[in-house]
């Protein structure tokens, strides 16, 4: 009986042992396989290493025979290699930083993983590859597309400036539309308007002075500034009327710079002025007047434009900005200057800022003498570029009208 156990048991062992060598044969083949697998891969990867380093020399060399001119984009960026060529530092740097981010990302892992934290061996940061966008691509996208730069150049856009100011002028100073002024019956408030409208645009045109009544609009005074420093002398400003009133003055002196002279021979003494504005208690009166004033007249007095002018020896000088307001005097000191050709004899006057009235027991008789200066201004090269009604004072009888003055010809005829 124990024989018996003995022999079944021996089997049994017999048959266990065939069993391990057979699992672990198995083991043996699965363990080659995968070490194959793995050999396999990493010398896909060393192939794939030892192409991508080969494209990157082939490509340094063949961009170091461009032009550096080529390079336009890429050569302002700063490269961390002293004393290299910045084309080439750039390309070479930019190259190697595109490679090691595909190795990387072939790896699973972040460039942050792989680089020092010291910032000095941190790569550069390049713009990227495709071109720059649209010079005016913000202007366009931020107008939602009105505005594109792209359409007319500047000597188109002047031209159309001019063609656009052309129709403006043939309608409204149009013979047959001006006889109409009649029909007003002197009614200031109608008058302005239907008669005398801007025709011209100041792209960049800025308010100067106070909100409310006593501000007024300047037509691109970043231009007044540009000349000023090529001049090298400071923009003149005259402002006659005013009333202790000094926030334009005061702005044209902060924002432009402009050496600042006003005139009113109602104020005694005045309020409040700031040191930096000088005042003369001068007023405007026509042509002629106060032939011999001389500077240091402390005044109350009155005296044509010119003869201030020569008094205060600007007889050289641009006036950059002329305003006015007068209460109804500018009709005597300024239509006869205009109407007679003496206004272009003397220095040229760039800005006029000017209020208007139609007021007074004549009203008729004060719109023909509206109708009067302003087709003056017209006529003597200005351009309209502000009309602004003052609605708070004098029932709509008084206007603000801002002229600029080119050398435009008057239109002979009427645009197609």
């Amino acid at each position: 009986m124990a024989a018996k156990y003995t022999t079944v048991g021996n089997a049994a062992a017999r048959e266990g042992e065939g069993g391990a060598g057979t699992l672990g044969r198995r083991w043996s083949i699965i363990g080659a396989v995968l070490l194959v697998f793995l050999v396999a891969n990493v010398g896909l990867l060393l192939l794939r290493c030892l192409e991508d380093l080969s494209q990157l020399k082939k490509s340094i060399d063949a961009m170091r025979t461009l032009q550096v001119s080529h390079l336009s984009d890429n050569a302002s960026v700063t490269t961390s290699g002293a004393g290299q060529d910045s084309s080439d530092g750039v390309v070479g740097e930019w190259q190697v930083t595109q490679i090691v981010q595909k190795l990387l990302r072939g790896a699973g892992l972040r460039s942050s993983d792989a680089t020092s934290t010291d910032q000095q061996q941190q790569p550069i940061k390049q713009k990227s590859a495709a071109a720059p966008p649209a010079p005016f691509a913000l202007m366009a996208e931020e107008s939602l597309g009105f505005y594109d730069a792209s359409q007319y150049s500047e000597a188109q856009r002047w031209e159309l400036k001019k063609r656009n100011r052309a129709v403006m002028w043939h309608r409204q100073m149009d013979p047959n539309w001006l006889s109409k002024i009649s029909l007003v019956r002197g009614h200031g408030a109608t008058f302005y308007q239907m008669f005398f409208e801007p025709d011209w645009s100041c792209e960049f045109e800025m308010r100067l002075g106070t909100l409310g009544d006593g501000g007024k609009w300047v037509c691109d005074p970043d231009r007044i500034i540009s000349r000023s420093k090529a001049s090298g002398k400071p923009c003149l400003v005259y402002s006659v009327g005013g009333s202790n009133e000094w926030s334009f003055e005061d702005s044209v002196y902060k924002t432009l710079g402009c050496e600042v002279h006003t005139f009113d021979h109602t104020v005694a003494t005045p309020k409040a002025k700031p040191e930096h504005i000088n005042f003369h208690r001068w007023g405007i009166d026509q042509p002629g007047r106060g032939a011999s004033l001389q500077a240091d007249n402390p005044g109350p007095l009155t005296a044509g434009l010119n003869e201030i002018i020569t008094a205060l020896g600007h007889e050289n000088r641009e006036i950059d900005i002329f305003k006015i307001d007068v209460e109804g005097a500018e009709f005597k000191s300024l239509t006869p200057l205009l109407t007679s050709g003496a206004w272009r004899k003397k220095p040229p006057i760039r800005q006029v800022l000017i209020e208007v009235h139609v007021f007074g027991n004549h009203q008729q008789q004060a719109v023909e003498m509206n109708k009067e200066l302003l087709s003056a201004f017209l006529n003597n090269g200005y351009v309209m570029f502000h009309k602004e009604p003052n609605i708070q004072y004098a029932g709509g009888n008084c206007v603000e009208f801002a002229f600029l003055q080119l050398d435009l010809p008057t239109p002979p005829d009427k645009p197609t």
